[in-house]
């Protein structure tokens, strides 16, 4: 996967959007404590070498906060847990791999399978510690596509306004005004210009068009 560096620290592109939108979610910044394709932490096993893996620092976080912070990992796609301080070992921090990044380490997607289980992720396999949240098990394509309302009904083009025109419109990595004005159709066209079972290329959103731009029916 594609790497950047966030605060310093290297993450693969997927994980790094998630963050963004954890961000967005709990309100405030988030300081990265160890990123991902690290492997100078021995108490981190090996789940750090890959990509999708971040440590999140709860310095100057109430304890409401931290919980709020490890739901908001969750909701976006993240197996995460509260990590308290462990004497020798590491400071209280929040330990998440992000579920369904292909290049994770062996540790880390055996990590996803605990999480899955109710489990904290430990050698020890006990349960986990914050399971009283109640976040499903999710993936940040899922978490996407729930934000993604649903075709409207009808196919709909120039002049169409709404929710459904955004959904578009941001699919498509164009300003996003929930107006369906000359530039949308322009782009919804040359989408379907470079997929054949789209065509004829005629800038209307028919529920295939919807489907295969934004990826919801």
């Amino acid at each position: 996967m594609t790497k950047v560096v966030v605060a310093g620290h290297t993450l693969d592109s997927r994980t790094a959007s998630m963050l963004a939108t954890v961000t967005k979610l709990v309100g405030h910044p988030l300081r990265i404590s160890q990123g991902s394709y690290s492997t100078s932490t021995g108490a981190s096993a090996g789940t750090h070498a890959g990509g999708g893996a971040v440590d999140l620092s709860t310095r100057g976080l109430t304890p409401k906060q931290k919980l709020d912070l490890v739901r908001a990992m969750r909701t976006v796609g993240f197996a995460s847990w509260l990590r308290p301080y462990t004497p020798n070992v590491w400071g209280e921090h929040i330990h998440s791999i992000a579920i369904g990044c292909p290049d994770m380490s062996r540790a880390a997607a055996q990590q996803v399978v605990a999480y899955r289980s109710g489990r904290d992720g430990l050698a020890g396999n006990g349960r986990d510690p914050q399971a009283g949240l109640k976040v499903g098990y999710t993936t940040w394509e899922k978490y996407r596509a729930s934000l993604i309302p649903p075709f409207p009904g009808k196919p709909f083009g120039l002049g169409a306004v709404g929710v459904h025109v955004s959904a578009v419109q941001r699919a498509l990595k164009i300003a996003v005004t929930s107006k369906f004005d000359a530039t949308t159709r322009n782009a919804v066209k040359a989408y379907q210009r470079r997929h054949v079972t789209l065509w004829p290329a005629d800038g209307i959103v028919g529920p295939r068009t919807y489907a295969a731009i934004t990826g919801r029916k």
